[in-house]
């Protein structure tokens, strides 16, 4: 601490008045220490009326404020870790002459810290006397960009009339309090020709509120229309736009990732990406390729696929990849059973691990078993791999459907209505995406069953293969060779006449579900 500073601590120790009416001196220069070295003394240590203990650092330049933050960390830390103080009892008071450099950081630490925090812009004389305090304000940041499930497609018949629409569609999304969002010109280039529109525009945005204040977003909803109502709030923006749009386009439709990732696989392709806000600024670190990517979600976020990459030694993104795991895992039990005790063993035996994770789930049995049946091909089936490396071992996970090897006893008509109530009922939950909730029972009623092959130090001399299933509510392990079921081929070579009722069943009633 420099001499002014030292006559501001002074002065405020006499007077801390100044800065609220509640606080009351414990000591100035309060040692902390402890067993790494790492130890320090709070500038002002007070008591307010609520009885928490009010560390206030005191600095009065940019350069020495940029160590304001490390130093309240770490007091904070200590006054825990050495005096065992519970983090409801703490409080923390920066106070600084300058705030050009501190502001941001501030802010944030304001957001993330676990105890409170506030600022204080001083105005100090020569002595070391304050004259004024003006308390500061947090600024509002804008948080990590995160694309919307929202998202929408507009199609045309030629290139010219979707490329000269990209600027109405951008004037209209600005208008809908809309700063970071991308356009992409899709152009199809696939065989089939059923598709009449083969040029779209694909709209998808990051929301404006993600981490606002709630004034800050009442500010925003307040320019738009605004629908308490919908479903997902972000939609509204959606509705927003169409409002404002003036352009002339051949059809359009709503727009999701999991759409985004089947019109690639079916063969659309990028012209131009179009970006603004942050995703023309962040064009050096992210590129196109990789933005369209993050629309589909396949990183998190999607609801039936996920492909990731983590490790139990970084927290935040292995936190991020369990939550999203467990969401493209819902409808499966069993798969979520072990693989939630396969995340939780490689975290606690070994945190330096690499895990990655492979995950498509429908959770839609209807559709799986009609395209199977209809195109003779595994791959519309649910199924996962995860790849667990570490010092000891690699490990390879493998879920998989399998058969119990009782024969179908019911019409495909009979099988759907009995786990869904009526086909009409099918068809609603489907729409709505909550088929999931029943899929469990759907592969029980034809002996499908779900189980996880584990396969040790694959590919070496030492490879062993289990097969991991639920047996009376409690997870069992047997040699690959025991495994109690049958494999999915050979459900599907034994139920050739379920197979057919399904395909014509679906086919009745519906067009494009299975082809």
């Amino acid at each position: 601490m420099n001499r002014l500073e030292a006559r501001i601590r002074d002065y405020l120790a006499k007077n801390l008045n100044v800065i609220a009416r509640d606080l009351t001196l414990v000591r100035t220069e309060f040692p902390l220490s402890n067993s790494a070295g790492a130890g320090g003394s709070i500038d002002i240590l007070a008591r307010d009326l609520a009885g928490h203990y009010v560390v206030i650092e005191i600095k009065r330049s940019d350069q020495t404020a940029r160590a304001a933050l490390h130093e309240l960390t770490k007091y904070v830390a200590l006054l825990k870790s050495t005096l065992g103080v519970r983090p409801d009892q703490i409080r923390a008071l920066l106070l600084s002459t300058e705030w050009h450099e501190l502001a941001v950081p501030f802010s944030e630490y304001r957001r993330i810290c676990e105890v409170p925090a506030d600022g204080y812009e001083l105005t100090v004389a020569s002595d070391g006397t304050v004259t004024n305090a003006i308390q500061f304000e947090p600024r509002e940041l804008d948080q990590p960009l995160n694309i919307s499930r929202q998202q929408f497609i507009f199609f045309f018949v030629n290139r010219d009339s979707r490329d000269s629409a990209i600027s109405g569609l951008a004037s209209a999304a600005h208008a809908s309090q809309l700063k970071d969002f991308a356009i992409f010109s899709f152009n199809y280039q696939g065989s089939n020709k059923q598709v009449i529109f083969p040029f779209c525009a694909y709209f998808v945005f990051s929301s404006p509120l993600l981490g606002l204040t709630s004034a800050a977003a009442e500010k925003i909803k307040s320019a738009i229309p605004w629908d308490e109502e919908l479903d997902d709030l972000e939609e509204n923006f959606l509705c927003a736009l169409a409002e404002k749009l003036e352009i002339e386009n051949d059809d359009a439709e709503t727009g999701y990732p999991e759409k985004l990732e089947l019109l690639l696989q079916q063969g659309w392709n990028l012209s131009r990406a179009h970006r603004f806000g942050r995703y023309q600024t962040n064009a050096p670190l992210l590129t196109d390729a990789q933005l369209v990517v993050e629309a589909t979600k396949k990183e998190g976020g999607a609801n039936h696929y996920l492909q990731r990459t983590a490790s139990p030694k970084y927290r935040p993104s292995w936190t991020k990849f369990e939550e999203d795991s467990q969401h493209v895992l819902l409808g499966n039990g069993t798969w979520t059973l072990i693989f939630n005790h396969i995340i939780h063993h490689t975290q606690a035996q070994f945190p330096q691990a690499t895990v990655s994770a492979h995950i498509y789930n429908p959770a839609n049995a209807v559709i799986s078993l009609g395209k199977l049946f209809a195109t003779g091909e595994l791959e519309y089936l649910p199924g996962f791999q995860l790849v667990v490396t570490h010092d000891e071992r690699v490990s390879l996970y493998v879920g998989v459907l399998c058969w119990d090897g009782r024969p179908v006893g019911l019409t495909a008509e009979r099988w759907i209505e009995t786990v869904f109530g009526s086909i009409d009922h099918w068809m609603v939950m489907n729409h709505f995406g909550e088929q999931f909730q029943r899929d469990d029972d759907a592969c029980a009623r034809v002996g499908l069953k779900s189980a996880v092959i584990e396969v040790i130090n694959p590919g070496s001399d030492a490879e062993a293969a289990n097969v991991m299933y639920i047996q009376n509510d409690q997870i069992s392990s047997a040699p690959l060779a025991e495994s109690p079921y049958f494999s999915i081929a050979d459900f599907y070579e034994s139920n050739r006449s379920f197979g057919v009722d399904l395909v014509q069943t679906l086919a009745s009633f519906s067009h494009g579900l299975i082809n």
